[in-house]
């Protein structure tokens, strides 16, 4: 159990630069049309908030629902087990 968790940490700061990049170009892209206040942007404006929600709530998907949910399902097991299932 102790191992499954310090390899969740080590891999959650692995991952977590590049998704971060990668959801802040997506939030700085999106942020402008949701704030922007003119013509025609009263049909972008509503898919734009809707789209950073979305990708907010990826991130935090992906961030602490994943890895408890692996925790949780694959936390029990003792590391035994895995070793003979690797070397069949």
């Amino acid at each position: 159990m102790v191992k499954i968790k310090a390899n969740y940490k080590q891999t959650t700061l692995i991952r977590l630069r590049p998704i971060f990049i990668t959801n802040i170009n997506s939030l700085a892209g999106l942020l402008p049309l949701a704030l922007t206040m003119g013509d025609g942007t009263e049909r972008l404006k509503p898919m734009a908030i809707v789209l950073i929600g979305g990708v907010l709530f990826g991130l935090l998907l992906v961030f602490i629902f994943l890895p408890v949910a692996y925790l949780i399902i694959y936390g029990g097991r003792s590391d035994e087990r895995k070793v003979v299932i690797a070397e069949q």
